[in-house]
């Protein structure tokens, strides 16, 4: 019986011409406000952020139903896969590195942290700061249309939307070390901080390839729209500028602009011991 030996250095090359083919981009993110709960390697986790960003984005420029997600939910669906459909693109986390410094320290004086820390049962820990980690887009099959989309949709994703737990204070910010050839405008402005930019760019990519150019009223949405670049309706992205560059006050900040108190102090004028 005549069998054929293994060669190990060709069939990694075989692995490796087949990985090369399907990758869309690898890109390194650098952490920018500490990472707070879940699995740092959760691929699943990026993707629900991407594709809750996608289905905003749609909605803003091209959806005609507003009084739900179906339509958006299967524009996505088409690339990101569905309940009886696989996803066009994959992710895969690696190279993780940690720093638990701040997180046994600084991280600890955190408001947020304090006042989850009351309820002693859930045994909370404090957040920890990702210094950085690889993140490789893959896809399975030829087609190229919704590439810029998934990269570029990653990028504002990670770095203003967030991901792990309490993203929408503040946490789980990452910004990309180096640009890859796709959505490489996305890429410059978001490390440049230039925050409209980013979002003009990314706008101006999903209108040109989906053909559409439309600007919903959020007033009229029972879905959220994706933040609007200028005007002075409630939805618009504002820019505001801290003297305090320190990642804890700005966090703090941030945490306090959520409370119902502040709100009644700075909106309606009350004590924020009165009801309302």
């Amino acid at each position: 019986m005549n069998e054929k030996i293994l060669n190990v250095k060709e069939l990694e090359e075989e692995i490796n011409s087949s990985l090369d083919s399907r990758t869309v981009a690898e890109i390194r993110f650098r952490g920018v406000t500490p990472w707070w709960g879940g699995d740092a390697n959760d691929e699943d986790e990026i993707a629900g952020r991407l594709r809750w960003f996608l289905r905003t984005v749609y909605n803003r420029f091209c959806a005609k139903d507003l009084s739900s997600y179906m339509e958006s939910e299967n524009f996505v669906s088409q690339f990101l896969g569905s309940e009886s459909s696989a996803s066009m693109y994959s992710f895969s986390v690696s190279n993780v590195q940690f720093d638990e410094t701040n997180s046994r320290s600084l991280y600890r004086n955190l408001e947020r942290f304090n006042f989850l820390s009351l309820d002693k049962k859930k045994g909370i820990t404090p957040p920890i700061d990702i210094k950085s980690f690889d993140l490789i887009i893959l896809k399975n099959m030829d087609d190229e249309k919704y590439d810029t989309i998934i990269v570029g949709g990653l990028l504002i994703t990670l770095a203003y939307l967030g991901i792990g737990r309490v993203a929408n204070r503040g946490f789980g910010r990452f910004i990309p070390v180096q640009c890859p050839v796709i959505a490489k405008e996305v890429c410059e402005n978001v490390i440049k901080g230039n925050v409209v930019n980013a979002f003009n760019s990314y706008y101006n990519i999903f209108k040109s390839i989906l053909k559409c150019n439309g600007n919903n009223d959020w007033k009229l949405s029972k879905v959220p729209l994706a933040p609007q670049l200028q005007g002075e309706e409630a939805d618009t992205i504002t820019e505001i500028k801290c003297e305090d560059k320190k990642v804890i006050s700005l966090l703090n900040a941030i945490d306090r602009a959520f409370l119902k108190n502040t709100i009644k102090v700075n909106y309606y004028r009350r004590i924020f011991k009165q009801p309302g």
